[in-house]
């Protein structure tokens, strides 16, 4: 599913295509250590803790999954 992700400050704000349910966002620094994870239906992220820089999300529904670089600023 297309997911575009902003360079964020505070907040990550998710959006999926209509229809289908978001189960879970993970984000981890660029070692793979796991920093945030959501298991409800997070429509956004509070980013607010972590240090500027590079990060990968992960992203799932119920119909895929896809993981994207995140910056943070």
């Amino acid at each position: 599913f297309p997911v575009t992700i902003q360079p964020a400050k505070n907040k990550l704000f998710i959006k999926t295509i209509p229809g289908d349910k978001l189960k879970s966002v993970v984000v981890t620094d660029i070692a793979g250590k796991t920093l945030r994870m959501e298991l409800k239906d997070p429509m956004q992220i509070d980013v607010s803790s972590l240090m500027r820089g590079d990060y990968i999300i992960k992203i799932e529904t119920d119909k895929s999954t896809t993981m994207k670089k995140l910056q943070v600023q």
